[in-house]
């Protein structure tokens, strides 16, 4: 996401005043049973293979909520708002299948992206509104998957900024952890990654956990941009994805 365009209260409140205005009728501890909610299937790092990584098939699409926080000199900002990232067209290549994915937020298209599955694991080929590649491709998730499992990445392409520049990325497999989705809690795998990047413009630092479940893709992600100016924060939570 580019730094300048990076990613109850009062029905709540009525609730409660309803509820003390008639305080008799609301029920005390003895006749309250809260709902038992399951709590989300457990996954494991062997679930993860080359069919596994993301439904690759041309019309599927995740819809998420983001919020984006900036931080600058000048005081703060916070944006919401809807993202959905759709599957244009999927190619067979000898390298495996190549994804054409677009990224639009609240409509507007904001990102093209090329991302390849192999038996190699999970690559991004290409970024940015004009999808130019990064060189080498970069990995997002390696197979086969392994505890605490580490693998960096150094070359160029489009920055975080969305300006062209040189990136060093060093991610490491957190595990599967318990996450917070827009419908509910689930299972999925944590990817952390850490980006150093000198782009055309500034020189800045970025962080961004991606939470990956098999045979659904990206379910969560939070990314943080420290640059000079200030930082930009961004947070992705899974409301829909193909069935």
């Amino acid at each position: 996401m580019k730094l300048s365009a990076s990613r109850s209260g009062l029905l709540g409140t009525a609730a409660a005043l309803v509820c003390v205005g008639a305080l008799t009728g609301c029920g005390g501890p003895s006749t309250y049973k809260p709902t038992v909610v399951p709590p989300p299937a457990a996954i494991t790092q062997e679930q993860f293979t080359e069919s596994t990584l993301i439904p690759a098939k041309a019309g599927n699409s995740w819809n998420y909520e983001f919020e984006t926080v900036t931080q600058t000199r000048g005081g703060n900002n916070k944006e919401q708002g809807k993202m959905r990232f759709t599957i244009d067209g999927v190619k067979d290549t000898p390298q495996g299948q190549v994804l054409q994915i677009s990224v639009s937020k609240n409509g507007e298209t904001v990102d093209r992206q090329d991302w390849q599955v192999s038996k190699r694991g999970l690559y991004q080929l290409t970024a940015g509104v004009a999808n130019k590649p990064f060189s080498p491709i970069q990995p997002l998730l390696m197979l086969p998957i392994k505890s605490n499992m580490k693998f960096s990445w150094k070359g160029s392409g489009i920055c975080p900024d969305g300006s062209p520049g040189t990136m060093r990325v060093d991610s490491e497999v957190r595990g599967v952890e318990t996450i917070d989705t827009a419908v509910g809690k689930d299972s999925a795998l944590a990817v952390e990654s850490n980006t150093q990047f000198q782009s055309s413009k500034m020189k800045a630092l970025m962080g961004i956990t991606t939470w990956y479940k098999p045979n659904q893709g990206i379910v969560r992600l939070k990314q943080a941009l420290v640059a000079p100016g200030g930082s930009i924060v961004t947070t992705l939570k899974l409301v829909s994805g193909p069935k």
